[in-house]
């Protein structure tokens, strides 16, 4: 699906996304440390700034929420610009 930004445009618009810690991610933190698992948080020397690494292992976790999936999106679709519905459907497709 063609974007409507110039990937310079699209890459300065989601460095502007600052959200950290949300809900979702201190919830799998707290399972994580739970099951006795150590890990980074935030590694900003690692490509995308993952939310959550196991160094010794070589895993990055990214935790993403229920909009990027499209969760219940038929009840709030009507709410979107056509780029983002179209986004979003395409992505409930791929996954």
């Amino acid at each position: 699906m063609p974007d409507h930004m110039m990937p310079e445009q699209c890459s300065r618009a989601m460095k502007r996304v600052k959200l950290k810690n949300g809900s979702l991610e201190k919830l799998v933190q707290c399972e994580l440390r739970a099951m006795g698992l150590r890990f980074q948080r935030h590694n900003r020397s690692l490509p995308g700034c993952p939310d959550i690494v196991f160094l010794k292992k070589r895993v990055a976790v990214f935790v993403e929420g229920d909009f990027w999936h499209g969760w219940r999106l038929p009840s709030w679709e009507q709410k979107l610009s056509r780029f983002w519905r179209d986004k979003l459907h395409e992505n409930r497709k791929r996954d």
